[in-house]
């Protein structure tokens, strides 16, 4: 029979003493695994806009660029969602003062090294980074990851905004770690983060449910 998951005891009707079970009882006890997660595939692009804690400066709420999945500094990685910083991070929000689109106006900094964690399938893609101050300049900022090369020495005038690319390439699905550091030992910036893929490797899903919602392997024969 199909079987939820959990422990069941299955009873069989045996004659004699069954050596290879090293039992002589008639009952076994069956454990059934659940299912696997449902798969969900990242939908490209990924589109981060990097926000303050609200009430920052005053501002009551840090603005997220429309179509954007806004990020604050306390949103660490989970695997649930899949991305997140792997520890705390600092934010600002200068409002819109000088004019500034809603991803400029804030972001996310710090004065030692940040990481940024994003689960990917196998492929190529660029990191498009937009770092910049409105309010100041950005200068000795580096960024890096475990699946490409490093961008060095990044700076911006005063209330100027740069957009670098890193490409970064997974032979297979895996986790990227995009580090951001300043060898100046000054503030280093994000305001936000977009994943074009240029060529991702299918992934197949898991196998379609079986009638009664169980998956194949999960047949549970008795006697």
């Amino acid at each position: 029979p199909f079987l939820d998951a959990g422990v069941f005891n299955v009873t069989a009707n045996f004659l004699g003493y069954l050596s290879y079970l090293n039992t002589s009882s008639n009952t076994i006890t069956q454990t059934v695994s659940p299912p696997p997660p449902a798969y969900f595939p990242p939908v490209f692009p990924l589109l981060f806009d990097m926000n303050a804690e609200p009430a920052f400066n005053g501002n009551p709420v840090s603005p997220t660029e429309s179509g954007y999945i806004g990020v604050l500094p306390a949103d660490t990685y989970n695997n649930t969602r899949g991305y997140g910083w792997a520890t705390t991070v600092q934010g600002f929000d200068n409002g819109n003062s000088p004019p500034v689109g809603a991803l400029e106006e804030d972001g996310a900094y710090n004065t030692s090294p940040g990481t940024f964690l994003i689960d990917l399938p196998a492929g190529s893609y660029l990191f498009n980074l937009t770092i910049g101050d409105s309010t100041g300049t950005v200068s000795g900022m580096n960024v890096s990851s475990n699946y490409g090369p490093t961008l060095a020495n990044l700076s911006t005038s005063s209330g100027m905004f740069i957009t670098p690319t890193l490409p970064v390439s997974l032979v297979v699905a895996g986790q990227v770690q995009l580090n951001f550091s300043n060898s100046l030992a000054l503030p280093w910036i994000l305001n936000g983060l977009t994943i074009i893929p240029t060529r991702v490797s299918p992934v197949a899903p898991p196998p379609p449910p079986m009638p009664g919602g169980r998956r194949l392997g999960q047949e549970c024969k008795s006697g």
